[in-house]
């Protein structure tokens, strides 16, 4: 378990607003400071309610310490006072309330007592733009004085009565006295608690549990069940949501069930968030807000992003092939056995019993292994070569082979052969039933979102209702300058700029433009 009190460093976080309407995003930027023993853990960010349960939660990968990702918000959430957690291995997480609005579900009436604000204000930030009132869908320049040093954060929201609100009931919230509880265990990679169950519902140990992620790049880890049928696999971090394959392979004949366990997490401490009482005053602002919704889901609905980081490893987990046969270089053959027998110098079937079985040329010492090759097809393990060699060639891209002895975990594999088809979907081959899917999140690649850019001619038709005008994780060092447009919509935004120091120091900065 990791506890803040065992932390080494600590993590300084933000969120782009504090008001947000149900089904928009929440994005996420921070910086991991203070531990130099910090071996790129993932973070964690979860969306935690006032009992203190995680209602939505990613995991994404850092940027040399620098965090940036997004929460997508459920449309059922319901109104409240929320908190977002930040956490990762090493270091001490960070809290930050926030406030979803949903029309469709009213706030419940709750008694919480108010804690007493945080006595630590940041320092302050000049910030300029040319002028405080501007035209719609107009180029606005400003900038900031800061220390060359200074990582900043920028975002420009919306201001009305219910930003005024939620700002004033939250800045009498702190966190002083919360940390975060996660049962996850310990290790390099992505942990996969399984527990295996036998045919008559009975805990079982020694069977051989692999998890693999479907999809175009091989990512496969194995581990053996206790005698009290847990399996704990270590898996190399997936990038994004992806389809993670459980397969057991026990005694012959005997079917097992597998159970998924997500890690546990518990914030303790007294949350106390702050109630939220919406009435009569507010109507016209949460109006105006869930129209631009509204609005830019329709016309808007896939907001352009940037990947902050370059270089993602995407190579199989046994790296280069010894071989690899573009399908589509050769004449195409309507019988997958053919392929392996005309093409495939390094593979052959045979018979074992009634069942085929793939064999791999044990190239360093010139002669086939005896038992059977690891098969994969679109990096799941094959069970049923029969199956696999009914299927449709054409649907099929490519072949990878590894013509030696694997070492994957503690498992020693005579040779690897790895089928890929066109869409990375199985090619039609059926799973075994007792092979389960569960769709889970990986890693996610640090973004940030990209606004629009107007043309002289202004020759963006589609409206433009935004409530977020622009947000970035980071401006680098030396970097002071912003450029935004503004929205269709009238009204008051604020940009805020958040700075931070080496030493974690917080600065804060921020100015009111009007757009009529």
């Amino acid at each position: 378990m990791v506890a803040a009190h065992a932390q080494l460093g600590f993590i300084r976080a933000y969120t782009d607003q504090q008001v947000y309407i149900a089904g928009e995003k929440i994005w996420i930027s921070g910086k991991k400071l203070g531990n130099p023993m910090d071996k790129d853990h993932p973070v964690r960010v979860y969306l935690v309610d006032r009992m203190g349960n995680v209602v939505e939660r990613m995991t994404v990968m850092d940027a040399e310490g620098r965090i940036s990702g997004y929460l997508q918000l459920q449309g059922n959430l319901r109104s409240d006072n929320y908190l977002v957690a930040v956490n990762s291995m090493g270091y001490k997480p960070e809290f930050i309330p926030v406030t979803i609005v949903n029309p469709v579900i009213p706030p419940t009436r709750v008694a919480v007592k108010q804690k007493s604000p945080d006595p630590l204000a940041p320092d302050k930030l000049v910030v300029r733009a040319g002028r405080d009132v501007y035209g719609k869908r107009e180029l606005v320049n400003a900038s900031v004085e800061a220390p060359e040093d200074m990582d900043l954060q920028i975002s420009i929201v919306r201001k009305d009565l219910l930003s005024i609100y939620i700002d004033s009931l939250l800045g009498r919230w702190n966190k002083s006295g919360l940390e975060i509880i996660e049962n996850i265990p310990k290790g390099e990679g992505q942990q996969i608690k399984v527990t295996v169950y036998n045919s008559s519902n009975e805990l079982a140990g020694g069977v051989r549990v692999f998890a693999s992620v479907l999809g175009d790049q091989a990512n496969i880890a194995t581990a053996l069940s206790d005698r009290n049928g847990n399996a704990q696999v270590s898996i190399p971090y997936p990038y994004g949501n992806v389809s993670l394959v459980l397969s057991a392979r026990g005694e012959e004949g005997q079917s097992y069930r597998l159970v998924y366990e997500e890690a546990a997490v518990q914030i303790k401490g007294d949350l106390d968030l702050p109630a939220l009482q919406l009435d009569e005053r507010f109507r016209a602002s949460i109006t105006e807000r869930l129209l631009n919704a509204e609005v830019t889901n329709k016309y808007r609905p896939e907001t352009k992003t940037r990947y902050l980081v370059e270089g993602l490893d995407t190579t199989d987990f046994y790296g280069k092939p010894d071989k690899r046969y573009m399908l589509d270089d050769y004449t195409r053959i309507p019988n997958m056995e053919e392929i392996l027998f005309e093409y495939v110098q390094e593979a052959r079937v045979r018979r074992q019993g009634d069942k085929p079985a793939i064999l791999v040329f044990n190239t360093p010492f010139k002669t086939f292994f005896e038992l059977p090759a690891l098969v994969l097809l679109d990096g799941v393990p094959v069970s049923d070569i029969s199956q696999l060699l009914a299927l449709d060639p054409l649907q099929l891209k490519s072949v990878d082979i590894v013509a030696r002895k694997f070492l994957l975990d503690e498992l020693q594999i005579p040779g690897i052969v790895h089928y890929k088809s066109y869409k990375a979907d199985l090619g039609g081959y059926k799973l075994p039933a007792q092979d389960i899917i569960y769709l889970i999140q990986g890693n996610a690649i640090p973004v940030e979102p990209v606004f629009v850019q107007y043309s002289g001619k202004n020759d963006e038709k589609l409206p433009d209702m935004r409530n977020l005008l622009y947000w970035t994780a980071f401006l680098r060092p030396g970097t002071n300058a912003i450029e935004f447009y503004t929205p269709d919509s009238e009204g008051e935004y604020t940009l805020v700029v958040r700075g931070l120091d080496k030493q974690g120091k917080e600065y804060r900065g921020e100015m009111v433009i009007r757009v009529k």
